[in-house]
């Protein structure tokens, strides 16, 4: 941005903010700052997925749960990037990929993923007739929505292989997808807005599991 640094003054905004942040040394949070009133005073927002991320990732092997979830018709290739990351943090051992929702290999969906499409287990399945046929033989089946038949996932699991599907973000899952599981479950809520993003359910639904 030197060319464009070039004509601001020593009281202009960028330019004091460098100097007060840098006065008692500097580290990367020192630099985030700075980079941030740069681009606001320049009107260059940030896109989505451009973070900064200032700690390593952990060298050590991953910790794996007997927890797998499945994406029945995730719409947004962002939010099944999302899934993917939260389920590689969280020790996820497989994701399942049912209907149309987005593949680890869509652009958009490793936008958000940030590297872990290449860290944990995936697999696609042509119907879900054939998954809930075979998954129900050797799973425990939960399906994640809001209905008069669920139990809060606050209650305790049973200790058996799991499998948590997530449905579509704006129709959730279809009636013979809540007929073939072992049981429904939801997030309890407290404020007027009955629903969360579909990422951050599976957030707090596998954090509760574990």
């Amino acid at each position: 941005i030197e060319s464009e640094w070039a004509g601001l003054s020593v009281d202009h905004p960028p330019i004091y903010k460098l100097n007060r942040v840098f006065k008692n040394g500097w580290n990367p949070r020192k630099i985030s700052d700075l980079c941030i009133a740069f681009e606001r005073e320049l009107h260059k927002n940030l896109a989505d997925a451009d973070f900064l991320i200032t700690t390593k990732d952990n060298e050590k092997p991953r910790t794996i749960f007997p927890l797998e979830i499945a994406l029945d018709s995730i719409r947004s290739g962002f939010n099944v990037g999302g899934f993917l990351r939260t389920a590689e943090a969280f020790g996820v051992a497989k994701i399942h990929f049912l209907g149309y929702s987005s593949l680890p290999t869509d652009p958009s969906v490793q936008k958000t993923a940030l590297g872990t499409e290449s860290k944990i287990d995936f697999q696609t399945w042509p119907t879900r007739e054939e998954f809930f046929a075979i998954l129900g033989k050797t799973h425990y089946l939960v399906a994640l929505e809001t209905s008069e038949t669920a139990v809060p996932i606050t209650q305790s699991w049973p200790k058996k292989p799991t499998v948590l599907i997530f449905g579509n973000e704006r129709f959730g899952l279809d009636h013979t997808a809540l007929k073939s599981v072992n049981e429904i479950r939801e997030i309890p809520l407290f404020g007027q807005k009955n629903s969360l993003n579909v990422v951050v359910s599976a957030g707090v639904v596998i954090h509760e599991w574990i």
